[in-house]
């Protein structure tokens, strides 16, 4: 490989810390699409590398048919021909997404890493060697950087998120290829006749990667020419800032550090900045999973109110909020109970969380606040003392507002509001809609769809905000008994 091109990589490494990780360790195992980028590196580890094992490993999702079982032919054939141990294995991703209740991509990615420690374990066996002496290089670009910056950015992430993607990662990954450009990648592998395959979804627009990739890029490109750069020296500098704010909170907590819960004094005294990493670091000492900011709110928000509260939050884990602030992972079974008793009403405090960050309200009569997933509903009786227009208050940011009318004889138990579930299906004109489907056909973003509200009763979903009520949920006009939503949606 060319001289230049191998010194700007080692340089890269040994910046952000890779080249230590991979001196000290005895075998590297890369992740092996058989793309251009995952071609490139192998080529670059097997050469830069030569005193190391260095093996390949490639996991076929099953989601392109026939495309799919090219590239693990491809794949194979490559290594074969060049004596690199490889690791192949092969899961219909699709099923295993639908059993879990996860999407595609999410549960991909979840597989993927499983897949990479059992090689892991593997090699270490075959080899006998300490499994933490075996690295997993992946070949992310600047322009996968440039597009999860941008991704986590709308999503509305924190500082974590918007340090795009580490170039290390649990001290096992790394990404060597952090420094160069998809368009440097590829006329490198075409002008040296390096031959990698292609996949064919990257031309599509049906994934929100994608649709930033074609559609956003070209745009920043007309603004700065080199856009990747630019966010990679800010993502850098976010990653610096980000590691010291951590160690100020590992600080802050003091004889809590390391623990699964803290003082509800100390968590209430700290800045917003300490306070939120708190959260997780208590978070992570019962899960392997993330918070999103609505989560981390939520738990700092009900800290600082009067009163005992218990939040659940994603991977069946729950934060009881008394003196002390206690994470504990509670078993479905159980967590189901509790939800029931306590009737999920987050008018109280009581925040109902699922396995995948789910949320679900029971609407009280008058104003019902949801600042923190973006959105306020009303709820009036039209017969009752409550005038048919909203007069509260509410926060300047809350401007887009909806009003329907629906007939309460119509309402099958109480009212709730909760957000998307897989499978929803909604009853308009005489058809049982996917909600799916009907949230693409009307454009709301995908960031947008999981957390955006529902309104149902025991029956089924009566409403969602921009869509019609559900057949015979809607007043006519003249009904004895109608309820007025107001529904005001953050700016």
């Amino acid at each position: 490989m060319d001289a230049n091109v191998c010194g700007k990589i080692a340089r890269f490494m040994e910046e952000s810390g890779e080249m230590s990780l991979v001196r000290d360790a005895e075998a590297i195992i890369v992740a092996f699409s058989g793309g251009a980028d995952s071609v490139f590196l192998l080529s670059f580890m097997s050469e830069f590398l030569k005193d190391k094992t260095v093996c390949a490993a490639h996991l076929n999702h099953s989601l392109r048919g026939e495309e799919s079982e090219r590239d693990n032919d491809f794949s194979r054939r490559f290594c074969g021909e060049r004596n690199i141990p490889f690791f192949e294995k092969k899961c219909d991703v699709a099923s295993v997404a639908a059993e879990r209740g996860l999407g595609v991509e999410e549960c991909a990615r979840d597989i993927r890493y499983a897949f990479f420690d059992e090689c892991r374990n593997m090699l270490s066996e075959r080899l006998n060697i300490d499994k933490c002496k075996i690295l997993v290089a992946t070949a992310h670009n600047s322009d996968d950087n440039l597009e999860t910056f941008i991704f986590n950015v709308v999503r509305g992430s924190g500082i974590k998120g918007a340090s795009g993607i580490p170039p290390v990662r649990d001290n096992v990954f790394i990404r060597p290829l952090l420094c160069l450009s998809s368009s440097f990648i590829r006329t490198y592998c075409e002008k040296n006749k390096i031959d990698y395959v292609v996949d064919s979804t990257n031309a599509e627009n049906d994934y929100t990667r994608n649709r930033i990739r074609h559609n956003i890029i070209p745009l920043l490109r007309e603004i700065s020419p080199f856009p990747e750069r630019c966010v990679e020296r800010l993502t850098a500098a976010l990653r610096r800032d980000d590691r010291y704010i951590e160690e100020q909170a590992k600080l802050a907590m003091g004889e809590w550090e390391g623990q699964n819960r803290i003082s509800r004094s100390l968590l209430c005294s700290m800045d917003r900045a300490l306070s939120s990493r708190a959260v997780m670091r208590m978070y992570k000492e019962v899960s392997d999973g993330d918070l999103s900011y609505q989560h981390i709110e939520s738990v700092i928000n009900a800290a600082r109110r009067a009163g005992k509260f218990e939040i659940h939050l994603p991977g069946h884990v729950t934060a009881f909020i008394g003196d002390e602030i206690v994470f504990e992972r509670v078993e479905k079974a159980k967590k189901a109970k509790k939800a029931k008793e306590s009737g999920e009403d987050g008018r109280d405090g009581k925040v109902g969380r699922g396995e995948r960050g789910n949320y679900s309200f029971e609407l009280a009569p008058g104003e019902n606040r949801f600042l923190d997933f973006g959105f306020i509903m009303v709820l009036r009786d039209k017969n009752s003392a409550y005038n048919s227009t909203y007069n509260g208050n509410k926060p300047n940011v809350y401007k887009y507002l909806i009003n329907i009318l629906l007939n309460n004889d119509k309402i099958l138990d109480k009212l709730f509001v909760r957000n998307r579930r897989a499978g929803d299906v909604y009853l308009l004109r005489g058809h049982h809609r996917k909600l799916r489907k009907l949230m693409n056909e009307k454009g709301i973003p995908e960031v947008e769809r999981d957390l955006y509200p529902v309104v149902c009763d025991s029956e089924g979903i009566v409403w969602v905000p921009g869509f019609p009520p559900r057949d015979g949920a809607a007043a006519s006009g003249g009904e004895p008994n109608v309820a007025e939503i107001s529904f005001f949606k953050e700016q």
